[in-house]
């Protein structure tokens, strides 16, 4: 009975580290994505690099000045800052 009482403790902390570490970064994901402002350079999840100019008042659009190409983006296209 014993060895059944510590698996399942390990297999209760296993899932509780992961579901807190996901928590996280979501947290981290969405405070990066609320951050953004107009003239950062960024990256979008397709590898083009470009500036942002505008972001919609709903904070659900951005759109990116590609050395003078406009496109809009859905804000979660947004991997990283450069």
């Amino acid at each position: 009975m014993k060895p059944m009482l510590i698996m399942l403790l390990v297999i209760v902390a296993m899932y509780f580290y992961l579901f807190c570490t996901q928590k996280k970064q979501q947290k981290e994901r969405q405070d990066f994505l609320n951050n953004l402002q107009p003239g950062d350079t960024v990256v979008t999840i397709g590898g083009l690099h470009g500036v942002i100019s505008e972001i919609s008042s709903d904070k659900k659009k951005i759109t990116l000045d590609c050395e003078g190409a406009l496109f809009d983006f859905d804000q979660q296209s947004i991997r990283t800052k450069k």
